[in-house]
């Protein structure tokens, strides 16, 4: 069997096109599982299309907003090669010995979805598919009825996640009632930048708190069920807190809205930043 990535630049793998132009970083949290099919592959297949939720290239630069365009630049950024990829752009091609590898969150639901605005289209081809579909659970909470709406209508096979949710998460089981299955627990992998460098004798005697504060939850459903609009309160509470504990936690936490450009500076993010990063991203070619 054939695992083939759907879109695999457009969020959770390697550096992003977005983050790239916006000058941020990239979440690269899944990175393992793309770099051990990557390298034990001579050839890798993937489906690009424009479910991708997420707009790649913006401001002065979303005129190039290309599926294609978008993976042959997310290609060259991280110095990957042309040749080890074969590009499907119609879902109704993949074959049954494959296993379709997507992510809920971009694909199947976004942050600031008002409506049900999944194309129908796409969603009952991956249906009539007979390739194995397989969807991380990565953020569902965000908007979750339209995620279980649509991986429904998709006709998910597995649902995969950092925890069996079906078995653990009453919010899960609420908004995702059709889904009877237990949730595959994917291990969890340390980044390289988490290997010990130090005999733990020589650390110092302290916890670490990390991550970034994502946005905040604009969904209905999800403040009425939980009574807050903060996707992540334990960290939250952390980031607020760090003064109080600065003897026992380091904390390196950071907030995404910290990232969001308002106001006057908008004009010159969008003008010249993206002209700055692109003469930067001539160094890949």
């Amino acid at each position: 069997m054939d695992i083939v990535f759907h879109n695999p630049h457009a969020i959770w793998f390697k550096e992003n096109i977005s983050c790239y132009f916006a000058g941020t970083k990239s979440i690269s949290k899944y990175d393992y599982l793309f770099e051990y099919v990557y390298k034990s592959n001579s050839r890798i297949r993937v489906l690009v299309d424009t479910s991708c939720r997420a707009s790649l290239f913006r401001g002065s630069l979303k005129f190039i907003d290309n599926p294609v365009y978008d993976f042959y630049a997310w290609v060259i950024l991280n110095r990957l090669s042309f040749f080890k990829f074969e590009i499907i752009t119609d879902v109704r091609k993949l074959k049954e010995t494959d296993v379709l590898f997507s992510f809920l969150y971009g694909s199947f639901t976004y942050v600031d979805i008002t409506d049900f605005e999944e194309p129908t289209l796409f969603l009952n081809r991956l249906n009539s598919t007979n390739a194995f579909k397989v969807v991380h659970l990565t953020h569902y909470g965000y908007n979750p009825e339209f995620g279980s709406r649509n991986t429904q209508l998709a006709g998910i096979d597995l649902f995969v996640g950092e925890n069996n949710l079906h078995k653990n998460s009453d919010f899960f089981r609420n908004f995702f009632s059709w889904c009877h299955k237990d949730v595959l627990v994917l291990p969890y992998v340390p980044q390289e930048r988490f290997k010990a460098k130090k005999e733990f004798s020589k650390r110092v005697n302290k916890a670490l708190s990390t991550g970034t504060l994502t946005h905040k939850i604009l969904d209905p459903n999800f403040i009425q069920f939980f009574g807050s609009d903060c996707l992540q309160p334990m960290r939250y509470e952390l980031s607020q807190s760090a003064q109080n504990f600065e003897l026992y936690i380091d904390s390196l936490i950071t907030n995404i809205q910290e990232y969001r450009v308002v106001g006057k500076d908008l004009k010159k993010s969008i003008l010249e930043m993206p002209v700055a990063r692109i003469k930067g991203f001539f160094k890949y070619l």
